[in-house]
């Protein structure tokens, strides 16, 4: 069944919660990844944080003002597993960290993955960019084109193992202008975790 807006939006103001919240899932995040949220603060509309059940929360926004239309979820405990909260439209929007006014965008599979690739990439590259979260492997989500149309240079940085090549093949057909950067490990926080 299809949500509406404003079910939406309800599900996801928890999103604006309180400090104690954002430390629990910060900390249980550095647990299971080597993401450190403590850059998220500086770089992203939205602070990960703890859902109820311990769960990483990424918030997903659209447009300038960074509206939440949904949020990825990262399990933290023994039993690894990722999805979105209820509600949640990942064709209307993304997670995403970096600078303002970028002018390069990667792409990359999820928000640890995002949060992974920026902290590798974000000081490196020459240019301001962003790193997003596309919510799965998907070649031409609909928040794709629009930010084509807007002239960044934009990089598949999808996982490098079959599904990941695949769809950043199909991704790259559609959109030529799109180049494919691969993580130097299978994903982006496993290249992470080989730098430290």
């Amino acid at each position: 069944m299809k949500k509406t807006e404003k079910e939406t939006n309800e599900r996801v103001s928890e999103a604006e919660g309180n400090d104690q919240r954002e430390e629990n899932g910060g900390s249980r995040l550095r647990k299971v990844r080597a993401g450190k949220p403590a850059k998220v603060r500086a770089f992203s509309p939205a602070v990960p944080y703890a859902d109820q059940r311990g769960n990483a929360v990424f918030l997903m926004v659209t447009g300038k003002a960074n509206r939440p239309v949904g949020a990825e979820l990262r399990g933290t405990s023994q039993r690894a597993w990722r999805g979105l909260a209820s509600g949640t439209c990942r064709d209307a929007g993304y997670f995403w960290i970096g600078q303002l006014n970028p002018e390069q965008i990667v792409i990359c599979e999820s928000a640890i993955d995002a949060i992974s690739c920026f902290q590798l990439h974000g000081r490196q590259l020459h240019a301001r960019c962003i790193c997003i979260s596309s919510a799965g492997v998907r070649p031409d989500p609909p928040w794709l084109r629009p930010l084509l149309a807007r002239g960044y240079h934009i990089y598949c940085g999808f996982d490098d193992d079959k599904p990941g090549n695949e769809t950043s093949r199909q991704m790259i057909r559609r959109h030529p202008s799109i180049k494919r950067l691969p993580p130097q490990a299978h994903d982006w926080n496993d290249t992470l975790i080989a730098s430290l």
